[in-house]
């Protein structure tokens, strides 16, 4: 070989011989920073106690309770009180007997029956509508009445002072038995009052017991004088 070809030889060596150098040291650098790089780096769960002390803990939320509906209260319905029903008695063979309604006196100020018992008026017998009687006279009213009722009426039918002039009646009685579609008499005694003026006294029909039925009737009469200095009467 000539020796401008070993000496281009030797040198292309030495520049190789540099390059490899060159790329072991940047190799070499290169380890090291990245040892510096791990032995510097400082993980997380080694941080000191006392930093982790004074960071500042996240406020803690209370949630609100959520509220609870209240359940809906059904009313409950009032009971209606059903009416009592008096039971009916039975007849015999098991048949039920309709109830005879216990009679009740009708208003004494009106007309109408009690129980089986009712009447008219047919006329007036004796004084006459505005007859004229002297202070404290005596006197006698009669009227004849008429069975209308469904029973007959007992002798012991009267005649009751319903409202009026108080003329101290003294009430007689129809003395005998009256058969229903009959007539009768019945008279009561009467004094007329001692002041001068008109009266007026209301009478009704009346059992033994006292309960009126029948329509109203009256008497009316005029006292013509005075036996004493009272004011007459209008």
């Amino acid at each position: 070989m000539a020796p401008q070809g070993k000496k281009d030889i030797g040198n292309l060596m030495k520049k190789l011989i540099n390059l490899f150098t060159v790329l072991a040291l940047l190799a070499a650098l290169s380890a090291c920073a990245a040892n510096d790089t791990s032995a510097t780096a400082v993980p997380a769960t080694s941080l000191p106690a006392k930093a982790a002390a004074t960071q500042r803990p996240a406020a803690s939320v209370t949630p609100y309770p959520t509220p609870t509906r209240a359940p809906s209260i059904t009313p409950i319905a009032s009971s209606t009180a059903q009416p009592s029903v008096t039971a009916l008695p039975k007849a015999a063979g098991g048949a039920v007997k309709a109830a005879t309604p216990t009679p009740k006196s009708t208003d004494v100020t009106g007309d109408g029956s009690f129980g089986c018992s009712n009447a008219s008026v047919v006329k007036d017998v004796t004084i006459p509508d505005g007859t004229q009687m002297n202070p404290g006279q005596a006197f006698e009213k009669t009227w004849k009445f008429f069975n209308t009722g469904t029973c007959a009426w007992p002798g012991s039918t009267t005649l009751k002072f319903i409202k009026g002039d108080d003329m101290q009646p003294s009430p007689g009685m129809s003395g005998s038995l009256t058969d229903v579609n009959n007539k009768v008499d019945v008279s009561v005694g009467l004094v007329a009052p001692y002041s001068a003026g008109k009266y007026k006294a209301y009478f009704r029909l009346a059992d033994k017991n006292g309960n009126a039925f029948g329509p109203l009737v009256f008497v009316s009469i005029v006292v013509t004088s005075s036996s004493s200095s009272q004011t007459p009467k209008p």
